[in-house]
């Protein structure tokens, strides 16, 4: 006898036929216990044949998350592939910034003779000084980057601190305090 999910063999009777279809068990005979355990079996591979279909959907659902997963961490390395790329182009820009900003404050300053004569005089001082360009290239970029300064004509009004670190070191770096002292008779 079988015992599959607890079934018991069941004897049927003529008049306890379970399915009308099935020829009605005699009593005292084996036909009815094996057509029950039939049955049994029937169930029992049904119920197996369910755990086995749960089981093959649960392993492609985890099939598709990985699968899922994996595209996300390709979208995301994409996004951060993209922002670095951005940020490089921004430094570039940044970088081109910084050279025709500093190139506008040169040529500007060339212009101190169109300054008042305080203005010249604190100039041609201050370039005077040991590490006088690099002060003059800070105090420029410092006037003309202020945002209240924006209407007495300051260059470039609210750049970032960055940017202004830049502007300094392309103009320390470069012929800006050599283009400056040419402006003045005693460095000549």
């Amino acid at each position: 006898m079988s015992s599959i999910r607890n079934f018991e063999p069941v004897v049927l009777s003529e008049e306890n036929t379970i399915d009308p279809q099935l020829p009605p068990a005699t009593t005292g005979g084996d036909e009815g216990e094996i057509k029950i355990e039939e049955l049994a079996v029937d169930a029992a591979k049904d119920a197996a044949k369910e755990k086995i279909d749960e089981k093959v959907e649960e392993k492609l659902i985890e099939v598709a998350d990985a699968k899922a997963n994996k595209m996300m961490e390709k979208k995301e390395q994409a996004s951060e592939d993209a922002k670095v790329v951005q940020e490089e182009k921004e430094e570039e820009q940044a970088s081109e910034d910084a050279k025709e900003k500093a190139e506008r404050l040169t040529k500007n300053a060339e212009e101190v003779k169109t300054w008042p004569q305080g203005y010249q005089d604190w100039m041609m001082n201050t370039l005077k000084k040991e590490g006088g360009v690099t002060e003059l290239a800070e105090a420029l970029v410092a006037h003309h980057s202020n945002k209240e300064k924006a209407k007495e004509g300051a260059l470039f009004p609210g750049i970032a601190d960055e940017l202004k670190q830049e502007i300094i070191q392309v103009l320390v770096g470069g012929d800006f305090g050599d283009r400056c002292k040419s402006k003045f008779s005693c460095f000549k």
